[in-house]
């Protein structure tokens, strides 16, 4: 997050952040959900397709469940803090590293509360799950 990226931009659904795309909502993503039931384990996959440039033209995200015949996608193909992805281009190209952040406050509500999105979270009840699992990492070069 760098001081030219303001609020960022988000995509999904719940919360407060302006300039969200409620993408989805409960009945596709969330527990007992027709898409993700996020009681159970689930994918994610995350690609960031470039131009015949080799510069990012959008990242794009999707997440699926075994034995659900949907899944959520949606792409991330504007910002306007970096508006030809300049900047995101040149960090990648520099390298990254993968990072997983599993966390709880008292006030996420921007985040996951009813907001504009109508998010599934009514209060902050500062309650985690107790046992989060990740694995079945990979990294590759699509090119």
């Amino acid at each position: 997050h760098k001081q030219w990226d303001g609020n960022g931009l988000a995509q999904g659904y719940g919360g407060w952040v302006r300039d969200n795309h409620f993408d989805f909502g409960r009945q596709e993503y969330g527990p007992g959900a027709s898409c993700v039931d996020t009681n159970q384990p689930f994918q994610v996959s995350v690609a960031f397709p470039v131009n015949a440039d080799g510069h990012l033209r959008a990242m794009d995200m999707t997440l699926s469940q075994n034995g659900k015949d949907c899944q959520i996608q949606y792409s991330m193909d504007r910002y306007p803090a970096d508006e030809h992805f300049e900047l995101l281009s040149q960090a990648l190209r520099a390298g990254m590293t993968p990072v997983v952040s599993y966390w709880k406050a008292t006030d996420m509500l921007w985040l996951d509360g009813p907001g504009l999105g109508d998010g599934p979270c009514r209060e902050d009840t500062v309650q985690c799950g107790t046992s989060p699992q990740f694995y079945g990492f990979s990294i590759e070069d699509a090119a």
